[in-house]
């Protein structure tokens, strides 16, 4: 395990950076995508037929047709459809993913059709893309930028923004000699938030239930039973608006199949720690103060505007700037462990994705230490603790294609 300390250690940004640019120099592998591709125009156009027979909509990606569908139900059968896409201030209609996550929380019918056209259609471009930028070889070499916080983005074609589950199945190792494994660190920015701010009954909570993910661990202590699927996933999205503040009419409609929403609501916001944190963030965002710090020290600088969209980066960039240091240092101690074991051609950073990070593996690495110790070696190379934290949860998985394509089909 890597033992970090907030007080002492330093992240080499720069050598991540370098790893980055690296790899996308000597590009990332795309497997054939058309047997996928068939699957999800086939699927994709099963909804387009539904939106165009049921709602009259002909182009989904016409906010105008899709609006007057919205406005039209709105009149007879939904009105709820109107409380959640109207704008109250500027009276202006929205159907973007927040108002139809809220409409599906309401069960509104249209509203599971259009997001799961949309996200179909994204699935669809980004491969489209993605095969329009591959090389002779297959690969793609995407171009790089990094964020204020220094966080890596990806444009030609932008790896960041496809859905995970299409990108498991179309990356491929530069040869057959190598597989692909994903390292994920779990719930990475609330672990940061909560023990940055020395939320201990927070902490205790999570610890007393390692084996279960932060959002499960807290939701069993406060409402006394592990959520399902949808109230997990209501749970994390008002958890993270509530981080930044967000009003209760806001948390009571995006937990619509949640009876304890505005339990929720008192709960969180009863929370000493993070009422002082975002009292700290607004003053310094009303007062125009820009500089912010990771908790290991890199100084990053804010650029929003006085007031709340200022105080919205510091509430957030000491946390997610904390995720790149992260990063920074697993990187550094991968590197550190590849040459130190001799392991140079066996085990390669193949990308990094916010908080993940996908290694490739040599056969070879297998017949020396055989699976159960490839994967002790990944874990004691990516399991990090900082200063007396409990450790990060990481979640090692291989990386396969799957014929299964229900399993992309399905909605999370």
């Amino acid at each position: 395990m890597l033992y970090l300390d907030t007080s002492s250690d330093v992240p080499d940004r720069e050598f991540l950076e370098e790893t980055v640019e690296a790899i996308a120099e000597h590009g990332i592998k795309i497997s054939d995508t058309s047997e996928l591709l068939s699957v999800l125009v086939n699927e994709r156009r099963k909804y387009l037929a539904e939106l165009n027979n049921v709602y009259g909509i002909a182009n989904p990606n016409s906010s105008q047709q899709v609006i007057a569908a919205l406005k039209e139900l709105a009149s007879k059968e939904f009105p709820v459809i109107a409380e959640v896409c109207v704008d109250e201030r500027t009276r202006k209609w929205s159907s973007n993913a927040e108002k139809l996550g809220e409409l599906k929380s309401a069960d509104v019918p249209i509203a599971f059709t259009l997001s799961k056209y949309r996200e179909l259609n994204n699935m669809v471009s980004s491969i489209n893309t993605i095969n329009g930028l591959k090389d002779q070889y297959g690969f793609v070499h995407p171009d790089i930028s990094y964020g204020r916080t220094g966080r890596i983005n990806y444009s030609n074609p932008a790896l960041m923004n496809i859905n995970k589950k299409v990108l498991w199945n179309i990356l491929e190792p530069e040869s057959p000699d190598y597989t692909i494994y994903s390292v994920d660190i779990k719930n990475q920015e609330p672990w940061i938030l909560i023990n940055m701010l020395g939320i201990d009954g927070l902490v205790e909570v999570i610890n007393s239930d390692r084996s279960n993910s932060l959002y499960d661990a807290i939701y069993k202590a406060w409402f006394g039973y592990y959520p399902d699927q949808l109230e997990r996933k209501e749970f994390k999205t008002a958890w993270n608006a509530m981080t930044y503040g967000a009003s209760k009419k806001l948390i009571l409609n995006s937990c619509r199949h949640n009876p304890n929403a505005d339990f929720l609501y008192e709960k969180f916001n009863s929370i000493k720690e993070l009422k002082d944190y975002r009292k700290e963030c607004s003053s310094k965002g009303f007062s125009g103060y820009r500089q912010c710090t990771t908790l290991f020290g890199t100084k990053l600088e804010c650029d929003g505007y006085r007031g709340m969209a200022l105080a919205r980066q510091h509430m957030d960039y000491t946390i997610q700037g904390t995720g790149v240091d992260i990063l920074a240092f697993l990187n550094s101690n991968l590197n550190d462990k590849i040459e130190g074991y001799g392991y140079e051609e066996l085990v390669k950073p193949y990308l990094f994705r916010h908080d993940e990070i996908d290694v490739a593996v040599h056969k070879n690495l297998f017949e020396l230490l055989g699976e159960d110790g490839v994967n002790d070696f990944l874990t004691d190379t990516f399991e990090h603790q900082i200063d007396d934290w409990s450790p990060f949860k990481v979640e090692i998985a291989r990386i396969e294609h799957t014929k299964d394509y229900a399993s992309i089909l399905k909605d999370e």
